[in-house]
């Protein structure tokens, strides 16, 4: 994965997943012992969701950080690249997908990286002062408006969107999650799950 600098321009390129463009991919993270656990699915926020609910009066509750991380496809220094981003960047991207979701416009994001200091003397990575630029481009095909030239290349060329070793998936992690929200509220979530879409398809 490139890890993004600052005065870098990215291109956003979609990935092409069951032959769908899609425009980036979203993973919930949550940290643990054996290191994080993430999902694609929405169960991650709603068992936090759930243990707030039932236990934020406990003595002893522990608040769970989960983190929001999107994979972008970008074309960066002549190359497709996979990156991750947050929060800022994706309020950009959501503001002028008009332009960044055109592969036949010249609108790149212009990376803005700043060392901030946190608490406890930390410093951490700030990009809010990243922007969207117009910029002269040699796209990685011949014929920028042909769909069957920008198939071939994405298909060719894109980066896998998943990071992560599949050990870590939601669904391989039980264990570790029941020892970090102190009971099995994945099986609860997707009981719920099940049960919402058997009635859907009874009614």
């Amino acid at each position: 994965m490139y890890s993004i600098e600052d005065g870098d321009t990215l291109k956003i390129l979609p990935f092409i997943e069951n032959g769908k463009l899609i425009w980036g991919k979203k993973y919930d993270i949550v940290g643990n012992n054996s290191g994080l656990v993430y999902d694609t699915n929405g169960y991650l926020r709603k068992m936090w969701f759930i243990h707030r609910e039932k236990r934020s009066y406990d003595k002893d509750y522990k608040h769970i950080n989960i983190t929001g991380r999107t994979m972008l496809h970008v074309y960066v220094n002549g190359e497709s690249k996979l990156i991750g981003v947050g929060r800022k960047i994706i309020d950009l991207v959501t503001e002028n997908k008009s332009t960044l979701f055109d592969l036949r416009c010249n609108d790149h994001i212009l990376v803005s990286k700043d060392m901030v200091e946190v608490s406890g003397g930390m410093k951490l990575p700030s990009y809010d002062n990243c922007s969207v630029i117009t910029k002269d481009w040699n796209a990685p095909v011949t014929d920028i408006n042909s769909k069957e030239e920008w198939f071939e290349y994405l298909i060719n060329n894109q980066p896998e969107p998943n990071p992560y070793d599949s050990k870590y998936d939601v669904l391989n992690q039980r264990d570790a999650l029941i020892d970090l929200f102190g009971s099995d509220l994945l099986s609860e979530v997707i009981k719920t799950e099940r049960n919402k879409k058997l009635e859907t398809i009874l009614n």
